[in-house]
């Protein structure tokens, strides 16, 4: 792997401790820690599979012009390697948004060849890949080569692991579901887990609307309303939870038992912030080939989930000055402003970010 050590001492020592938390959850085993259960279980399957799997994943670019077949591909250091199919692209279509002149959706008509298979027919695009013998075929790119004719970029990935890492997201999912109805305090704050339900929806439906105007194709996806709608409703409870701890923070004592209410908007806004990244990440290995990229949007967003993630740990216990819990949850605001608007300043994430978008 391409990394460094500090690195895998981290990945290694977050292992280490969710290992020995779930230990102790089976340990004691409750049926009203399920949530916990399956969200530790989740992310350590996650963590492993995906750090033993990176030593396994293929990637290789495939050129192809219309009317061409090829059986050659790339690998990442430029070497030509013999692919166990052979493509031909029949035709090559794009369709534009006018007068811009901008790409609406590409797409590539294939018949593909294997040593496994008859020939097939298939179509290709952004966010709609095809699987032949193991390896999973997007569409990456495009160019003009003259006379109105396209070569047609394409990106295969194999990857053995990857079954292991979609039932770790799975896991996190339903972990995630469940912690946002674990709430405590007075009986009002039990209805807060129907409103962020109830805003998911409303947030969805909206967002849906934003497909009619003119994407790119990497948007045009069904996980498109839902991915922004959760951040939307999680952003919203986190602000509020924000807020609340600014409050408490002016008072001369504040208790532990007011922080019931932040407590709660905190469950139930990191457990939208859960589905809303694992979302993200279906949509990026739908997209582009990679769930997970460290692309600068997304480093800004795990240290973000860390943070509130530590907010949690800290109350479990309920112990400790109320006022340190209040400024770690602003500290954590202030990283969740960072990771919603403040990376579109960094220059970074301006040259490299996937989540620099021309509409």
């Amino acid at each position: 792997m391409n990394c460094g050590w500090l690195f895998v001492v981290a990945y290694l020592w977050m292992g280490l401790i969710i290992t020995e938390t779930l230990v102790k959850q089976f340990k004691h085993w409750r049926w009203k820690k399920m949530g916990a259960t399956l969200s530790h279980l989740g992310l350590l399957l996650v963590l492993t599979s995906a750090f033993i799997g990176q030593n396994y994943i293929k990637r290789v670019k495939i050129y192809c012009a219309e009317g061409q077949t090829t059986w050659q591909a790339l690998d990442d250091s430029n070497r030509v390697m013999m692919m166990p199919f052979g493509i031909k692209l029949n035709r090559f279509e794009l369709e534009e948004y006018l007068p811009e002149h901008t790409p609406r959706q590409y797409r590539s008509h294939l018949t593909i060849t294997s040593e496994n298979n008859p020939d097939r027919q298939e179509a290709i695009e952004v966010n709609h890949p095809c699987k032949v013998d193991g390896w999973l075929l997007y569409q990456y790119s495009y160019e003009t080569i003259g006379n109105g004719k396209f070569l047609s970029v394409f990106e295969a990935i194999s990857d053995p692991w990857l079954s292991a890492v979609y039932v770790g997201f799975f896991l996190l999912m339903a972990g995630a579901l469940l912690m946002l109805f674990n709430m405590k305090g007075e009986t009002w704050q039990h209805w807060l887990p129907t409103i962020a339900i109830v805003g998911f929806g409303i947030a969805t439906f909206s967002m849906e609307t934003l497909q009619q105007e003119h994407l790119m194709p990497a948007l045009q996806s069904r996980w498109f309303a839902p991915h922004i709608a959760a951040y939307i409703v999680a952003y919203t409870m986190l602000g509020v939870a924000t807020a609340i701890a600014i409050v408490l923070m002016l008072r001369k004592s504040p208790t532990l038992r007011q922080l019931y209410i932040t407590d709660n908007l905190v469950n139930a806004g990191l457990a939208l912030m859960t589905l809303g990244m694992l979302m993200g990440a279906l949509w990026a290995k739908e997209a582009w080939g990679h769930y997970w990229n460290w692309d600068p949007k997304e480093t800004w967003a795990a240290t973000t989930w860390l943070g509130y993630l530590m907010y949690i740990h800290l109350r479990i216990g309920k112990s400790g000055n109320p006022k340190w819990a209040c400024l770690l949850l602003i500290f954590c605001f202030i990283l969740l402003q960072m990771c919603w608007w403040g990376i579109n300043y960094l220059p970074t994430a301006q040259a490299t970010s996937l989540h620099t978008y021309n509409l």
